[in-house]
């Protein structure tokens, strides 16, 4: 059952083109929507390494080909959008609405957070696109949108009554607080080396690396020298691949901490939040370890809310299976908020 976002009405007549970007800071996947009675429908779609060009209007330009360009493009990016500008987190360069419709020519160009996009990506998806684990409760309410892949985004979705209203937050930026002995020992080796440890140090790419340097730096967990230089080369998923193959002990070790830092800034959302209506776990890294979140391990630290464990309980948990969400609210967004 897919879930009711607040939409308009198609902001204007005929069946509108839009151009969606889900920009991120390893790759940006790029999409053309047409809208029809059914919705928007896809029509066709590519990737591109984000580092390997200097600006979005060259990715926007090297999609579009001979194609004439929309009249609208939406654009999710990985980072806070602030008046129209967006200083992307994991990139040189910034995105700026104004620059981007007289570059391209373009009648409109909006910039939303991509875990915003995520979240209207998710009117979109059936229950056949996720991995459900069901809570002990059913009543609606907010819903909590937590997303680690190359950096940690988190979202909220609000519940009026009877429709959900998408919003950003840059939750994943908020300061990670030790919960263990290890926890401190992990929070004083990054302290050497950032002046913020916020929660995307420890759950996201990033944070497995900065997990597995731990393991090895300071509690002097053996590792493979070939593991160590295909992490250098290929980055956490050298060390996830290790981890679900069983060949090494500190990769495993480095993994079962991340996802334990996933399973406690999990619940601290929804209890933020009040996400009754459910916590929605997306990202490209939580479908690379599916089998470690099928355990029960991860469910049972999610649930360690102290005298708010009735209320974690009753939460389904949802990881999302189809890697494209933020893309497709993308161009829901466009199709349906935005004038052209």
């Amino acid at each position: 059952m897919r879930i009711p976002i607040a939409f308009s009405d198609p902001q204007s007549s005929g069946n509108p083109l839009v151009l969606a970007a889900d920009l991120g800071g390893t790759k940006t996947n790029m999409a053309l929507f047409q809208h029809q009675e059914s919705g928007p429908v896809l029509l066709r779609q590519a990737h591109f390494p984000s580092a390997e060009f200097n600006s979005l209007d060259d990715i926007v330009r090297k999609f579009m080909g001979k194609d004439p360009m929309p009249s609208r493009i939406c654009i999710g990016v990985a980072g806070p959008v602030m008046k129209g500008n967006a200083k992307l987190t994991n990139l040189t360069w910034d995105v700026d609405q104004e620059r981007l419709e007289k570059s391209l020519g373009v009648e409109a160009v909006a910039l939303i957070n991509d875990l915003e996009a995520t979240a209207y990506g998710l009117a979109a998806l059936d229950d056949k696109d996720f991995l459900i684990f069901p809570g002990k409760g059913n009543d609606p309410g907010n819903i909590a949108l937590i997303a680690p892949g190359t950096g940690l985004g988190e979202a909220g979705l609000y519940w009026d009554g009877s429709r959900y209203h998408p919003f950003a937050t840059e939750g994943g930026h908020a300061g990670f607080g030790p919960r263990e002995a290890i926890d401190l020992e992990l929070f004083t080796y990054l302290h050497q080396q950032y002046e913020h440890i916020s929660w995307e140090r420890v759950v996201s790419g990033q944070g497995i690396m900065n997990i597995f340097h731990f393991l090895i730096d300071v509690k002097g967990e053996p590792c493979p020298e070939s593991l160590k230089e295909a992490a250098k080369s290929e980055g956490a998923a050298a060390i996830s691949q290790a981890a679900l193959a069983g060949t090494d002990p500190t990769a495993k070790k480095a993994l079962d901490m991340f996802v334990r830092y996933l399973a406690i800034e999990s619940a601290n959302l929804v209890l933020k939040m009040k996400g009754v209506g459910g916590l929605y776990v997306g990202g490209g890294i939580p479908v690379a370890i599916l089998p470690l979140l099928k355990s029960g391990e991860w469910l049972n630290v999610f649930h360690k809310g102290g005298r708010m464990r009735p209320l974690l309980e009753s939460v389904t948990v949802r990881i999302c299976l189809e890697s494209k969400t933020a893309l497709f609210g993308a161009g829901w967004y466009g199709m349906y908020h935005m004038p052209g």
